[in-house]
């Protein structure tokens, strides 16, 4: 076939610019680093290389205390306030990178627009009348050297295109409006996660009254308030077992159904969630993929409407497979029918060194306003696998309980580790860790008694286990409380009840038995989750 003049100089310019191309990408040390990259014909995938770019950290403190072992880290995105200049990380392989952004930007008006198709207490006429007072946004930056700097992926479209990634998973919005003319006046705030693809879902909505002072007279005591602690087994069951994703969203479907149910008989005020996950990949099959689709924390509060939450991940899973774009996390949560005034996360420390201790853990803080209680510190958070993080959790989670201004302070959560263990033990008060011990009441303790570990009693395996669901053998799900000064002298926090629910799989899967039946089978009863949940109530008096 004959090229004209004109053909022949498209080609030629075309050879030029790929071969300078390929020129400077030739070379592993040589190769570029991309943000963004244009299409080309061939799909570029991740060789599975990585290295650390770009200093991105400048805090004197360091990340460690030594040992391998991070520094404790809490975090008020809102605020952007962290505990000191070693917190160099927003949560788990987050690089600390929060900025102010323009009312004008274009994604902030995209976030504003997004935020009342999942908020139905807040519509685009409240968004109208209120005042943006507050708006921050958080790029996900991925670090894998714990916090120094930023990690980059080899990328490549299997010809001659290579070039460095920045891993980069998307961003989160803080934002804060101010609706004046509203009766009584609030305050709204929201925190958006935004994917790559720029999909979003609400991670946290909550709104409180401008001004907190009580008005008329105060509620005759004595006042309830329940509580109670659930882990939500993430997105289980897994891919690897459910092929098809149809059958696979069903059963997830049904499972999480049946949680809701759990949850509207109990009828708590305050509910803290552990396991809680957003992935870019999980939703509705065959329907357009959305990141609220994908988010559980959406999932859940479809299911439980009437309450605020507050939702945060601890950690961020990074496939290889995937490569640097698709997102996944899990984290804490907390929900609540009253106001909630604020919200911080407290990142535990960890052992980079220890395989149980992986994964990074987190401690989810809620300032709640309760009618006639006044402020009542509530507080969600899964721990480690590994002992020793347990051990240095628990000393790191009892110095923010003391910051607490609440007349009750709750701390609930997986605590991954049984009574005798001395972590427990610690938060009891009857066990030493650092020459510290801890003043908290173990709500179940405080009203029966300690069922033995692989207990075959009926009554402790039906009432007092809460892991696994298909057979429970022990006690790992705990509400821990205390009374805070603010209730004062003259009145008193009592607890009334303390019980565990959730034990019942659906109806149309009670029948399903056979020996050694457990929570991945496929034939198995559908549990609301692998845990048993945690309900205790209070009574201010």
């Amino acid at each position: 076939v004959g090229l004209g003049p004109a053909m022949i100089r498209v080609v030629v310019l075309g050879i030029a610019v790929v071969s300078a191309v390929c020129g400077v990408l030739e070379a592993d040390d040589s190769l570029e680093t991309w943000e963004f990259w244009p299409r080309t014909r061939r799909q570029v995938r991740p060789t599975g290389r990585r290295k650390q770019i770009s200093d991105s950290f400048e805090g004197k403190e360091g990340p460690f205390l030594g040992g391998g072992v991070t520094r404790p880290c809490l975090v008020d995105a809102f605020t952007r306030e962290r505990a000191h200049a070693g917190c160099n990380q927003g949560y788990g392989s987050v690089l600390w990178n929060f900025t102010d952004i323009s009312i004008h930007s274009r994604a902030l008006r995209e976030v504003l627009q997004f935020i009342p198709r999942e908020v139905p207490a807040l519509s685009h006429r409240d968004l109208a009348a209120a005042e943006l007072v507050r708006a921050v946004r958080f790029d996900l930056r991925y670090t894998d050297d714990s916090g120094g700097t930023q990690l980059a992926m080899e990328m490549s479209d299997g010809g001659g295109l290579r070039f460095w990634n920045p891993v980069n998973l998307g961003s989160m919005f803080f934002l804060e409006l101010e609706a004046a003319a509203s009766s009584p006046p609030l305050v709204h705030r929201a925190a958006v996660a935004q994917t790559k693809a720029g999909h979003h879902t609400v991670f946290q909505y909550y709104a409180f009254p401008a001004i907190t002072a009580a008005r008329g007279p105060p509620p005759a005591l004595p006042l309830s308030l329940t509580c109670m602690t659930f882990n939500v087994w993430n997105v289980n069951p897994p891919s690897y077992l459910y092929r098809d994703p149809e059958a696979r969203w069903q059963r997830y479907s049904s499972r999480l159904d049946q949680l809701a149910q759990v949850v509207r008989s109990t009828n708590p005020d305050i509910i803290a969630l552990q396991e809680v996950r957003h992935d870019d990949l999980f939703g509705p099959p065959n329907q357009p993929r959305a990141s609220s689709s994908s988010s559980q924390i959406r999932h859940i509060v479809d299911r439980l409407p009437g309450y605020q939450y507050v939702y945060h991940p601890a950690m961020m899973y990074l496939s290889r497979e995937r490569g640097g774009t698709v997102r996944e996390e899990e984290g804490p949560a907390i929900l609540s029918r009253f106001p909630i005034l604020n919200a911080r996360h407290l990142l535990l420390p960890r052992d980079v060194h220890d395989g149980e201790d992986e994964h990074q853990r987190a401690c989810l803080h809620a300032q709640v306003l309760v009618e006639g209680w006044g402020v009542v510190d509530v507080y969600s958070t899964h721990f480690s696998l590994s002992e020793k993080g347990r051990d240095r959790s628990v000393g790191s989670i009892l110095d923010l309980m003391h910051q607490g201004e609440g007349s009750l302070q709750v701390l609930m959560g997986d605590l991954n580790a049984e009574p005798q263990e001395r972590a427990m033990r610690f938060l009891r008060g009857e066990a030493d860790i650092g020459g510290h011990t801890g003043d908290l009441r173990d709500a179940w303790l405080d009203l029966h008694p300690e069922p033995k570990p692989g207990s075959t009693d009926p009554w402790e395996v039906k009432h007092a286990l809460t892991f696994p669901s298909c057979n429970p053998v022990k006690r790992i799900d705990y509400i821990y409380w205390r009374q805070g000064p603010p209730a004062g002298p003259s009145r008193k926090v009592e607890l009334k009840s303390c019980d565990v629910r959730g034990q019942d799989p659906t109806v149309e899967t009670q029948g399903y038995h056979r020996e050694g039946l457990g929570m991945l089978d496929m034939d198995s009863p559908v549990w609301a989750s692998d845990h048993r949940a945690v309900v205790s109530t209070f009574e201010l008096s």
